[in-house]
């Protein structure tokens, strides 16, 4: 068998080969010039999208839930979980920060995010304060991540100051890093870093669309601030 075969062959064998971009191209044109089978040409445009997929760092589905409280509200999940819930003022702005965080391709999909999306209007419509969903965390730094799992520990209808969310996640004095760390949170609302006050019981910042009016509301849609 020739070399070309070989690497054909391997194609069809072997989904998890892996592939340089630049030589995609190259590689279909010799299966397709020996005219495989029908059911092998399939598989070889599955392997190449899976290796591609793999080499960009995977895939995220998204959708978007056009009327909210708070205008559209984007969601992006991986195969790891809930990755992204975005404020983007267009679809293509959602697309770009997604791609340029995660280096993934995009697929819209309603039916893998319908769980979040369901989940996000139960709790618009006042009829969930709590999430039951699985969160990809992955990609956050180990400090970053803390802070946003300190914070999810505050339950709805409470809140907690920036410095003692510090101290309760053992980096006492570094409220201010805490402030940074809850203001790039990829996942708003389900991870709600809203809960998180000024130290006089001001609302501090929000980095949402809408800013403070829009932490205020969800402070008030779950009863912790009047």
């Amino acid at each position: 068998m020739h070399h070309d075969e070989k690497r054909n062959r391997a194609w069809l064998d072997d989904g998890d080969m892996q592939i340089e971009s630049d030589a995609v191209t190259e590689l279909l044109d010799l299966t397709f010039a020996a005219a495989p089978a029908k059911g092998e040409a399939r598989q070889v445009i599955a392997n190449v999208k899976q290796a591609l997929a793999e080499e960009m760092g995977g895939v995220l589905y998204y959708d978007v839930i056009s009327s909210t409280p708070f205008g559209p509200i984007y969601i992006a999940v991986s195969s790891e979980g809930l990755a992204a819930v975005g404020f983007d003022d267009s679809e293509q702005d959602f697309l770009t920060r997604m791609h340029k965080r995660y280096r993934a391709s995009l697929e819209r999909s309603r039916s893998q995010v319908a769980q979040v999306a369901e989940q996000l209007k139960e709790y618009f419509a006042g009829r969930r304060l709590s999430f039951d969903i699985k969160l990809d965390l992955n990609r956050l730094r180990p400090f970053q991540r803390a802070v946003l799992e300190g914070i999810q520990r505050v339950p709805a209808g409470e809140t907690v100051s920036y410095g003692d969310l510090a101290r309760r996640i053992g980096k006492p004095g570094s409220a201010r890093a805490v402030g940074r760390a809850l203001g790039s949170n990829p996942i708003p609302i389900i991870i709600p870093c809203h809960r998180a006050l000024a130290a006089d019981g001001s609302l501090g910042g929000y980095s949402g669309r809408g800013g403070v009016r829009t932490k205020q509301a969800l402070l008030i849609l779950e009863g912790a601030w009047e």
